[in-house]
């Protein structure tokens, strides 16, 4: 109060607690309509049908699994959100609530958690408004009202408290020996979360660059290379670890779109997606589950549809530069925004998507304080167009809550998710292909089959889609259709073990049965699906034998006369077992382990 007056500047926008509130109830007003969601898109494989996902085992069972488990390769390696989602599975028997629960409550914590990073690094006013951005954001919709974002919201949360401990005792002096083990747990337990916690220690290096300003002493160089040494230890022991469950130190098959590309050809890829990235942050009035061709452009060389983008990243690059000379706060938030999309840019290594929202909710947080500096010197100007400026900054602020809150609905369940995304992009393959798939695990297959061939014509280049569609077929005994289809999926995934096998079943169905025992003999050697290939070679075998086709390369081969009778009348047609030379030696081959992994929820 001051003079009897209600002085909102001082109650709301310099009050602490009072900020506090406002953030968490934006928070909470954006997403708060989530809660009715239940489980779609990857939640169905991730939770609601992963069986490891329905008990509760001892904690360390989780670190010896992949995430995506068997049955999807052993891609990806989360232990601890693994074991967060049986926690919450066991809370009410597997019903949704508990975990979008759980997503609102960790979405208005990471809110919180962006006010108090941006109150150390920047005024009262322009932390309120980074906060109050971050909060009502739409491209967090999928984050949130998707169950599996929570790997997001908790990896966000640690980091914002990791990088806020350092700045804290940084601008103090040197690092507390408490702080810097803090901040290694903390990355140990991001890392257990999701892979993209490994940025951690760059974001570090920006605070320590853009914000610490007063001179450095030995101390403070004692313990950084103390913490810098730590983390290293905490990274070289969960590579380690994670090497050991699924065999390698990457994940994700890669979108079909880059797969091929080295880094140039996927920093040409990256460049084209420069205009839809920046509308996604900066108005995202359209947004999608999944951004594929055609809905964007896969452009893997030097092309005219660059130069809209290199101007816009010149523009934007330009206005990071004199504002980063000016503030300190604004160069961190610039190199948090680089830093934050590092690995969604696909460029140290070729991810499962070409761009997704839920990636960008760790890089907004940088986007967040550079808007809450731009707002707060708006709000507190004196000049004429100032008082519009307030009322545009309420409006965007409110239009964007109520976005996210609207959003919450598109992922309510599968079939929300795939009628939004065909009523919002009908070209977009992944809307059809998913359609077709939901159909086809009805065994509605003859429905199945125009939505999966939609989904070929817009994209062929997907092995999935291509595969799919060549499933659909052959169960509707359309062998002869399906064999191109399976043959344009292995060209571009040759590794696919259900394209291969389900291949030589069709060869055996049209009676092309010397292809069929042939691709049977090469899975054998290779030691991948045994069990499939022996019955497919057993199959073709039998029916070459019943052809009189059989020869010296079959597995059963005549001897004797042509027919022999038992003394008893009844005809008898001896055989002997020849094992082929090349897998005389296969006793000790073990089955391959690898299978196709393109993310489809089924």
């Amino acid at each position: 109060m001051s003079g009897g007056r209600f002085d909102l500047r001082r109650s709301v926008i310099d009050s602490p607690w009072t900020a506090v509130i406002a953030v968490m109830l934006m928070a909470v007003a954006a997403s708060a309509t989530g809660l009715d969601n239940g489980f779609a898109y990857d939640d169905l494989v991730v939770i609601a049908d992963n069986a490891r996902v329905h008990e509760l085992r001892w904690p360390w069972a989780y670190f010896g699994e992949s995430y995506w488990g068997p049955a999807r390769g052993d891609d990806l390696y989360r232990p601890l959100t693994i074991l967060g989602f049986s926690l919450q599975w066991a809370l009410r028997g597997g019903s949704p609530l508990p975990f979008h629960v759980m997503n609102v409550v960790l979405y208005a914590a990471c809110s919180v958690g962006v006010l108090w990073l941006a109150r150390s690094v920047m005024p009262g006013a322009a932390a309120l408004f980074a906060a109050l951005v971050f909060a009502a954001h739409p491209v967090h919709v999928e984050a949130v009202g998707n169950v599996v974002g929570q790997a997001e919201l908790l990896v966000a949360l640690v980091v914002i408290a990791a990088v806020g401990l350092y700045i804290r005792d940084r601008r103090a002096g040197p690092l507390r020996g408490r702080t810097t083990m803090w901040i290694a747990l903390l990355y140990l337990g991001g890392l257990l979360v999701k892979e993209h916690a490994v940025v951690l220690p760059l974001l570090l290096l920006a605070a320590e660059l853009a914000i610490v300003s007063r001179p450095r002493t030995r101390d403070d160089a004692a313990a950084v290379r103390l913490l810098l040494l730590l983390l290293t230890l905490v990274l070289v022991a969960y590579l380690t670890l994670r090497l050991s469950v699924i065999g390698r130190l990457t994940g994700d098959v890669p979108h079909p779109g880059i797969a091929e590309l080295g880094v140039v050809g996927r920093a040409w890829v990256m460049l084209g997606l420069v205009p839809d990235l920046a509308r996604v942050l900066l108005w995202p009035a359209r947004l999608s589950a999944d951004y594929s061709p055609q809905l964007v452009a896969v452009m893997p060389s030097p092309a005219l549809a660059h130069i809209p983008a290199a101007l816009i990243l010149l523009v934007l690059g330009g206005l990071l530069v004199v504002s980063a000379r000016r503030s300190n706060a604004a160069r961190f938030g610039a190199l948090w925004l680089a830093v934050g999309l590092l690995l969604p840019s696909n460029l140290p290594v070729p991810t499962g998507v070409l761009m997704a929202e839920r990636t960008l909710f760790l890089p907004s947080v940088g986007l967040a304080l550079l808007l809450g500096l731009a707002f707060a010197a708006s709000w507190r100007s004196q000049r004429a167009w100032a008082p519009a400026a307030r009322v545009g900054i309420c409006a965007v602020l409110a239009m964007g809550a109520m976005r996210s809150s609207a959003r919450q609905g598109a992922w309510q369940d599968n079939a929300a998710v795939i009628s939004t995304m065909l009523a919002e992009a009908p070209t977009l393959y992944r809307g059809h292909q998913m359609l077709g798939q939901t159909i086809a695990v009805r065994d509605e297959f003859a429905l199945a089959e125009p939505a999966l061939r939609r989904a070929v014509e817009l994209y062929p280049g997907s092995p999935v889609a291509q595969l799919d569609y060549a499933r659909v077929l052959q169960l509707l005994g359309q062998c002869d259709r399906a064999l191109p289809y399976f043959d344009a999926a292995l060209r571009l995934d040759p590794a696919s073990q259900v394209g291969q096998v389900n291949r030589a079943i069709c060869l055996l169905q049209i009676g092309r049965l010397q292809e069929a025992r042939l691709r049977a003999l090469q899975g054998l050697a290779s030691g991948e699906s045994p069990t499939a290939y022996q019955a497919i070679r057993w199959t073709a075998d039998s029916m070459l034998l019943a052809a009189d086709s059989a020869d010296s390369r079959n597995l059963f081969a005549r001897t004797g006369r042509e027919f022999e009778r038992s003394g008893d009348g009844r005809v008898r047609l001896p055989i002997r077992y020849v094992l082929p030379p090349a897998l005389e030696s296969s006793g000790n081959m073990q089955q391959s382990s690898r299978s196709d992994s393109e993310r489809t929820p089924k």
